[in-house]
């Protein structure tokens, strides 16, 4: 019987083990690297909310004269600002603008935000499918979608009737 070289069931199941762990092992993806700060969606966001805030401080009332409609779309902004400061772990900016022009600019017309608005909209849509954190996307997306009714549809109206274009 010395020379009896039968595989035992055990050995088999040793072996069988042995592969399904180093299967495992091999073939486990790495987690995708944390984006730096300052980079990823959430500092794209933060660059053009900020941008978009400069555009509606800059801006001149529309030529209806309803200054309170842009002062909504402001602070609606500023809002967004906020809440992507908060996603981003960052101390809430000031109210005011943070862009200083060293020369002076024109006045972006109403057509210009909007412009900017649905451009702002296309960007932020990529990024939120593009996010891997689910309340990220999430944030991005419903912003986006508020971007995109400030440039497409510009429903709200401060008077005594409703403008629906």
């Amino acid at each position: 019987m010395s020379g009896d070289r039968r595989v035992t069931r055990r050995a088999v199941l040793v072996a069988a083990v042995g592969i399904v762990v180093a299967a495992c092992t091999k073939h486990r993806a790495a987690a995708p690297p944390e984006p730096a700060r300052g980079t990823g969606p959430i500092a794209e966001a933060l660059a053009a909310e900020r941008a978009l805030i400069a555009a509606y401080d800059a801006a001149a009332p529309p030529a209806d004269g309803d200054a309170r409609y842009l002062a909504s779309l402001l602070a609606a902004h500023k809002e967004h600002l906020a809440a992507l400061e908060q996603a981003a772990g960052i101390a809430p900016s000031a109210t005011g603008s943070e862009t200083a022009t060293s020369s002076p600019t024109p006045a972006p017309t109403e057509g210009q935000l909007q412009a900017a608005e649905t451009a702002s909209a296309r960007r932020l849509t990529h990024s939120a499918v593009a996010a891997t954190d689910g309340a990220v996307a999430a944030l991005l997306a419903s912003i986006a979608a508020t971007h995109q009714v400030y440039g497409t549809r510009r429903v709200v109206r401060f008077s005594s009737t409703v403008h629906v274009p």
